[in-house]
């Protein structure tokens, strides 16, 4: 998947959030979220790794908690720490990143230090 890192100059590059978009699993990008990001890397002084997980209906669940699963683990393979690491999302990214959390728990993977979310898209039915 593509990805950006956005690491403003104060950043302690030994932490990550990874930061997963809203639009509802249809829509969205690190276009349309790479100034929030920005604004959560400057606030936290991390570098926010804002990907481009898969969107339905060309790839339906669950290929976005697919993507977010396989983002924690290759932000560990770069030397991060599990408890540097915080899922943040808005909307739908903020659902997606409650359930990857909830998924790398029940995968008994290390775990992640939090979750943040904004205005989460929780619950699916509705």
């Amino acid at each position: 998947m593509s990805a950006e890192w956005i690491t403003p100059d104060e950043a302690e590059n030994n932490r990550a959030v990874l930061y997963l978009h809203g639009g509802g699993y249809t829509m969205g990008s690190c276009n349309t979220h790479r100034s929030l990001a920005a604004r959560i890397a400057l606030a936290s002084r991390a570098p926010v790794l804002l990907i481009d997980y898969r969107l339905a209906p060309e790839y339906p669940y669950p290929a976005a908690l697919e993507d977010a699963k396989e983002a924690y683990r290759w932000l560990l393979t770069q030397g991060i720490e599990s408890r540097k690491i915080v899922f943040a999302g808005d909307s739908a990214g903020g659902g997606l990143a409650l359930a990857a959390a909830v998924a790398i728990r029940d995968g008994n993977e290390a775990l992640q230090a939090g979750v943040v979310c904004i205005s989460p898209w929780a619950d699916l039915s509705m």
